[in-house]
Protein backbone atom coordinates (compact mmCIF):
# COMPACT_ATOMS: atom_id res chain seq x y z
CA UNK A 1 0.00 0.00 0.00
CA UNK A 2 2.52 2.42 0.88
CA UNK A 3 4.46 1.50 -2.62
CA UNK A 4 1.35 2.37 -4.46
CA UNK A 5 1.14 5.63 -2.49
CA UNK A 6 4.82 6.44 -3.11
CA UNK A 7 4.68 5.71 -7.04
CA UNK A 8 1.46 7.69 -7.69
CA UNK A 9 3.06 10.94 -5.46
CA UNK A 10 6.37 10.60 -7.71
CA UNK A 11 4.47 10.31 -10.92
CA UNK A 12 1.88 13.39 -9.73
CA UNK A 13 5.16 14.98 -8.93
CA UNK A 14 6.36 14.43 -12.53
CA UNK A 15 3.09 15.71 -13.83
CA UNK A 16 3.11 18.86 -12.38
CA UNK A 17 6.61 19.47 -13.31
CA UNK A 18 5.96 18.78 -17.33
CA UNK A 19 3.04 21.09 -17.04
CA UNK A 20 4.66 24.00 -15.03
CA UNK A 21 7.35 24.03 -18.08
CA UNK A 22 4.81 24.08 -20.52
CA UNK A 23 2.71 26.64 -18.89
CA UNK A 24 6.23 29.08 -18.71
CA UNK A 25 7.21 27.92 -22.33
CA UNK A 26 10.07 27.19 -21.67
CA UNK A 27 12.64 25.61 -24.02
CA UNK A 28 14.34 22.48 -23.46
CA UNK A 29 18.23 22.94 -22.81
CA UNK A 30 19.21 20.37 -25.25
CA UNK A 31 17.27 21.88 -27.97
CA UNK A 32 19.28 22.51 -31.29
CA UNK A 33 18.23 25.85 -33.37
CA UNK A 34 18.87 25.84 -37.24
CA UNK A 35 18.07 28.74 -39.31
CA UNK A 36 17.98 28.53 -43.19
CA UNK A 37 17.44 31.23 -46.08
CA UNK A 38 15.40 31.21 -48.53
CA UNK A 39 17.96 29.26 -51.44
CA UNK A 40 18.18 30.62 -54.84
CA UNK A 41 19.50 28.75 -58.12
CA UNK A 42 20.87 29.73 -61.61
CA UNK A 43 18.97 27.35 -63.60
CA UNK A 44 15.44 25.68 -63.25
CA UNK A 45 14.84 22.29 -65.72
CA UNK A 46 12.92 18.95 -66.46
CA UNK A 47 10.13 19.53 -64.02
CA UNK A 48 7.11 18.54 -63.97
CA UNK A 49 4.38 21.08 -61.68
CA UNK A 50 1.31 19.81 -60.05
CA UNK A 51 1.04 21.94 -56.77
CA UNK A 52 2.43 24.89 -55.70
CA UNK A 53 6.16 25.87 -55.76
CA UNK A 54 8.70 29.07 -56.32
CA UNK A 55 11.59 29.51 -57.42
CA UNK A 56 13.98 32.65 -57.11
CA UNK A 57 16.92 33.01 -59.09
CA UNK A 58 20.45 33.93 -57.78
CA UNK A 59 21.01 36.64 -60.22
CA UNK A 60 18.91 35.37 -63.73
CA UNK A 61 16.84 32.36 -63.51
CA UNK A 62 16.85 30.16 -67.02
CA UNK A 63 14.09 28.20 -67.37
CA UNK A 64 13.89 25.01 -69.77
CA UNK A 65 11.55 21.84 -70.29
CA UNK A 66 9.12 22.41 -67.78
CA UNK A 67 5.68 21.56 -67.51
CA UNK A 68 2.91 23.21 -64.84
CA UNK A 69 -0.55 20.76 -65.15
CA UNK A 70 -3.57 21.38 -64.01
CA UNK A 71 -3.74 23.16 -60.32
CA UNK A 72 -0.13 23.05 -60.46
CA UNK A 73 1.37 26.77 -59.61
CA UNK A 74 4.33 28.21 -60.14
CA UNK A 75 6.04 31.35 -59.51
CA UNK A 76 9.57 32.27 -61.22
CA UNK A 77 11.51 35.32 -59.27
CA UNK A 78 14.93 36.85 -59.70
CA UNK A 79 16.34 40.24 -59.11
CA UNK A 80 17.48 40.69 -62.96
CA UNK A 81 15.05 38.47 -65.18
CA UNK A 82 13.97 35.42 -65.99
CA UNK A 83 14.65 33.89 -69.15
CA UNK A 84 12.25 30.55 -70.72
CA UNK A 85 14.27 28.26 -73.34
CA UNK A 86 13.36 25.17 -74.61
CA UNK A 87 10.05 23.43 -73.85
CA UNK A 88 7.94 25.43 -71.83
CA UNK A 89 4.11 24.30 -71.46
CA UNK A 90 1.34 25.60 -69.07
CA UNK A 91 -1.45 23.36 -69.29
CA UNK A 92 -5.31 24.77 -69.05
CA UNK A 93 -6.13 25.12 -65.09
CA UNK A 94 -1.91 25.25 -64.51
CA UNK A 95 -1.12 29.31 -63.23
CA UNK A 96 2.39 30.55 -63.94
CA UNK A 97 3.56 33.89 -62.47
CA UNK A 98 7.08 35.46 -63.44
CA UNK A 99 8.49 38.02 -61.33
CA UNK A 100 6.63 38.95 -59.17
CA UNK A 101 8.40 40.50 -56.10
CA UNK A 102 8.66 38.32 -52.86
CA UNK A 103 9.81 39.21 -49.29
CA UNK A 104 12.84 37.41 -48.10
CA UNK A 105 11.89 34.86 -45.39
CA UNK A 106 14.24 32.76 -42.65
CA UNK A 107 12.87 29.62 -41.75
CA UNK A 108 13.65 28.87 -37.95
CA UNK A 109 14.04 25.04 -37.25
CA UNK A 110 14.22 23.61 -33.48
CA UNK A 111 15.23 20.00 -33.01
CA UNK A 112 14.77 18.41 -29.43
CA UNK A 113 18.22 15.99 -28.09
CA UNK A 114 16.38 12.85 -30.05
CA UNK A 115 16.32 15.14 -33.52
CA UNK A 116 12.68 15.85 -34.10
CA UNK A 117 11.50 18.80 -34.48
CA UNK A 118 9.30 20.36 -32.48
CA UNK A 119 9.36 24.03 -34.66
CA UNK A 120 9.22 25.58 -37.91
CA UNK A 121 8.51 29.17 -37.97
CA UNK A 122 8.93 31.31 -40.94
CA UNK A 123 9.54 35.17 -40.38
CA UNK A 124 10.10 38.23 -43.39
CA UNK A 125 13.48 39.58 -43.54
CA UNK A 126 13.32 43.50 -42.20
Amino acid sequence: MKKNIFINACFLLFLLFCISNLAEGVEPADTTRVYSARSCVSIFENQTISSSRSITGCDSLIVRDVTVVDAGNLTLTAPDYVVLYGAFEVVQGGTLNINEEEEPLIFEFSYDAAGNRFLRRAQAVQ
